[in-house]
């Protein structure tokens, strides 16, 4: 296999020169099919998602970790990815998923570090620009943390298989506890670039292709509106939980290098956001948390 340095030689080359190669191939795209606002408040990102039954957000343990604009809410509307809102984590700019596709490369250098969780999944590389969400979660008796979600990366097709596949691995994690919860279905692998693919070509070697979408502007036909070169299936989050307090992780980086983004979009359920414990730092949040306790107490005798 080629050493690392010789083979970020060869992407920061693509990545210059990427525009000359595939400039014929830019196809117009009508109206934007999904439109992203960058949000990098943690709690204006975890309070949009309903993350399952009898779960609630303790607002007080809500951090967000990443580069400026690497995270937002999103609205489609159109069926690219088939999620119709949401909120979206990347290792770049979250307004670079706005459609239509007219790179293969697109790329944001933040130079802010990986993720330790992340880098167990990819080990022996490392990630480089990571964002995540972090947060605590109270699950009622027979809670379930449960939400879709859709891996999408700049590395297809060029960087989908074959010795690269093993180096420029970009990778998510959805963490319970610090255990990863998010697989391919019907496996045992974590969602990355490695597991998850059609092939480099288009169609050799692929890896759990049944779950692929090709979206590259030299391949793909028809072009979706949507600027990633290649997005997976809609994957389920459904982990049973004990009841309790448990901590959240939902982590997204580039393996080895920074370039070439990727992305989760996670899905923000039919009803907006969850159920929330205030913060019981104020008035309100003490009012608010007492209510809870009472409604909780009611509950329990009935």
């Amino acid at each position: 296999m080629m050493n690392i340095r010789k083979l970020k030689t060869i992407r920061n080359l693509t990545q210059v020169f990427g525009i000359t190669f595939v400039g014929l191939n830019i196809t117009t795209g009508s109206a934007q099919a999904i439109l992203i606002t960058p949000v990098n408040n943690g709690a204006g990102l975890v309070n949009t998602i309903s993350w399952g039954e009898n779960i609630k957000v303790i607002q007080n343990s809500i951090t967000y970790t990443g580069a400026p604009g690497a995270s937002g809410q999103f609205i489609e509307n159109g069926s690219s990815i088939g999620l119709n809102k949401g909120i979206v984590l990347t290792s770049g700019l979250a307004v670079d998923g706005e459609g239509p596709n007219k790179l293969e490369n697109v790329t944001t250098q933040h130079g802010f570090p990986g993720n330790a969780d992340l880098d167990t999944l990819v080990a022996p590389n490392a990630t480089q620009d990571a964002a995540f969400l972090e947060f605590e979660i109270l699950a009622e008796a027979e809670g379930t943390l449960n939400f879709d979600y859709v891996f999408a990366s700049e590395e297809y097709n060029e960087f989908g298989v074959s010795g690269f596949d093993l180096v420029f691995n970009d990778v998510l994690g959805v963490f319970v506890d610090g255990e990863n919860v998010a697989f391919v279905p019907e496996t045992t692998l974590p969602v990355t670039i490695n597991n998850v693919n059609g092939g480099s070509p288009l169609g050799t070697n692929p890896v759990n292709e049944q779950y692929f979408n090709d979206n590259d502007i030299t391949t793909a036909d028809p072009l979706l509106n949507f600027a990633y070169d290649g997005f997976t299936d809609i994957f389920t989050i459904d982990q049973d939980l004990t009841p309790g307090t448990h901590k959240v992780k939902i982590a997204i980086a580039d393996t080895t290098d920074d370039i070439r983004d990727s992305a989760i979009f996670i899905q923000s359920g039919d009803n907006g956001g969850g159920q929330v414990i205030p913060e019981p730092t104020s008035m309100f949040g003490l009012f608010g948390l007492a209510y809870f306790g009472f409604s909780s107490y009611i509950k329990r005798k009935r």
